[in-house]
């Protein structure tokens, strides 16, 4: 099962990566709005009875000032709280499918600069 914000280019893009499109699930996910992510997780636990492997790399980079769905920081909310409610709502499934694993792929943009705790969504800062 693979969460892909449009599945029909997500169907489209599986030859162009050499993977053949039977037997893929794509569903629709998208990070940026935590009610697609929650809406994913739960058909995820409504429909599997086991899973082996959540891979998190999908995310944002440079994008222009702005908010996701929820009003969090298009980045952050994007690329860690979208990631964080994604994989917290299917650690049942996780623990109950183990062992099991849980892989997150980043950049080393996270190098470039920390994350000011006190203004998380830049409305202070530039």
């Amino acid at each position: 099962m693979l969460g892909v914000r449009d599945p029909a280019k997500g169907h489209r893009a599986l030859p162009a990566a050499g993977v053949d499109r039977c037997g893929y699930d794509l569903r629709p996910l998208d990070l940026a709005d935590l009610g697609s992510v929650r809406g994913f997780a739960d058909g995820v636990l409504a429909d599997v009875d086991h899973l082996d492997l959540v891979l998190a790399n999908a995310g944002v980079m440079a994008t222009p000032q702005g908010a996701t769905v929820d009003g969090f920081e298009t980045q952050f909310g994007t690329n860690h709280l979208g990631h964080f409610v994604l994989v917290n709502r299917l650690v049942p499934l996780l623990v109950r499918s183990a062992p099991a694993r849980v892989v997150v792929l980043s950049s080393a943009g996270h190098r470039i600069a920390d994350v000011d705790l006190d203004d998380p969504g830049f409305e202070r800062t530039p």
